[in-house]
């Protein structure tokens, strides 16, 4: 993947190895990079016009906020590809569905990698489980995008408050991860996952009966 974006915990955009910056032709673009937060924060990089106008711009007429999502989509393209050659306009792309996407094969993000590995440790072996839910632990820093002013990740969208959404994904994967360790006979690092969780919250029950 050209460009990895980290949400779980502080907002970092890079490539190769080099932080990238919300800037094009020397000039600021921060709104762009919000858009490329919210499509990054999506379980599925994807999000309907109307939830990115309601997220993005809520106080705006609809007319001028669809105006301002062209305009924020393409300073986001062209900022990106200033900075990284190798993408193409592809990278954010505006279906004829009327849903804007990330292109996965050029955007890797750590929340859909941490929504994926949530999603199938279920399906796989104990040994292969507890090795993704470890891998997905590890992608959970602190909770989504922690350092930014977006008032967006406490706001529900089709159902879903995404920062509320994300730490209960980490909550369950980590007592699902301490069972699993429970069963192999790894108690001492089951209790230590279970006690790591209770300096979160203390009075969660799944957490307390584990223990």
């Amino acid at each position: 993947h050209p460009i990895q974006v980290r949400c779980l915990g502080r907002f970092v955009v890079t490539s190769g190895g080099h932080e990238l910056s919300p800037v094009l032709n020397d000039r600021s673009c921060h709104k762009a990079w919000e858009l490329l937060a919210l499509l990054a924060a999506r379980p599925d990089g994807a999000m309907p016009k109307d939830q990115i106008l309601a997220a993005l711009w809520p106080d705006t007429d609809e007319e001028y906020a669809m105006q301002n999502l062209h305009q924020t989509g393409s300073r986001l393209r062209r900022s990106l590809r200033s900075q990284v050659p190798d993408v193409d306009d592809d990278v954010v792309c505006n279906g004829r569905d009327g849903i804007y996407r990330l292109d996965p094969a050029q955007v890797w993000s750590d929340a859909h990698r941490f929504a994926t590995l949530c999603s199938t440790a279920p399906k796989l072996t104990r040994e292969r489980a507890i090795a993704a839910l470890h891998q997905a632990r590890r992608l959970y820093r602190a909770e989504l995008l922690a350092d930014q002013a977006y008032k967006w990740p406490t706001d529900r969208f089709a159902g879903v408050i995404l920062r509320t959404h994300y730490a209960e994904l980490y909550r369950q994967a980590t007592c699902r991860m301490a069972r699993l360790l429970c069963e192999e006979g790894q108690t001492g690092r089951a209790v230590s996952l279970y006690k790591g969780l209770l300096k979160l919250e203390p009075t969660v029950e799944d957490v307390v009966r584990g223990l």
